[in-house]
């Protein structure tokens, strides 16, 4: 699994094109900010808007889409993301008042990756999701537990790529979510996200590290 991704990067004219809006074709709005950027970058890694452009949508006659409701935080970073190959971390923007901790920001990346196909995207924002240390302090690992309700709600069941991780991160530490500042909260995770406790059973049960597709609770229920 990669846990240092060397992002892709544009050549400097072409992301200088980008930070001055030169030879822009396309607007992405989200609320009141504005993103001119080029159809080539962004259609090219996220098939999303290739296919937003490419049929007879509102969007492909005026060249604008609206992102309004995937949030400025997160849009800004992934267009960042489409130029640079990487985003901000946690709490170097405003807006992340949406977010209470870095595992959270970087599920809601993933799942964004997911919903506009933009593989560039998830694969770093999977990256950044591994690197916090649940050894840290209590909060590191409170901010992990009220990632999981994310991880789970946002992706598709045969998605496993963070759903692993995160399983793979309470096999590592176990004790660390039975501490008195965290358990009722990681109880209370457990209930919520059955898929979870189901994943944890498989995982403890069998000895491996990480759970085989057909065994989710989902997968179970849609039997």
């Amino acid at each position: 699994m990669p846990s240092n991704i060397v992002p892709f990067l544009f050549p400097a004219a072409v992301q200088s094109a980008y930070k001055n809006g030169l030879y822009t074709d396309l607007k992405i709005i989200c609320g009141k900010s504005e993103f001119m950027v080029h159809q080539i970058i962004v259609c090219s890694q996220a098939t999303f808007f290739h296919a937003a452009l490419a049929h007879d949508f509102r969007e492909s006659s005026d060249n604008t889409i609206d992102l309004t409701a995937d949030g400025i935080s997160c849009v800004s970073r992934m267009m960042h993301c489409l130029y640079y190959g990487t985003y901000a971390e946690f709490g170097e923007v405003f807006e992340d008042a949406n977010f209470t901790s870095a595992h959270q920001l970087h599920a809601a990346m993933y799942a964004l990756g997911d919903k506009f196909d933009f593989s560039g995207l998830k694969d770093r924002a999977l990256a950044n999701f591994v690197q916090p240390a649940l050894i840290n302090s209590l909060q590191t690992v409170r901010g992990f537990i009220e990632s999981i309700p994310i991880v789970y709600s946002s992706t598709p069941d045969s998605d496993r790529r963070l759903r692993d991780v995160t399983v793979q991160k309470i096999k590592a530490s176990p004790p660390r979510f039975l501490q008195e500042d965290v358990k009722e909260l990681f109880q209370k995770t457990l209930v919520e996200v059955p898929d979870l406790s189901w994943d944890l059973h498989q995982c403890w049960m069998s000895g491996m590290s990480v759970v085989p597709e057909t065994t989710t609770a989902s997968a179970k229920r849609k039997r």
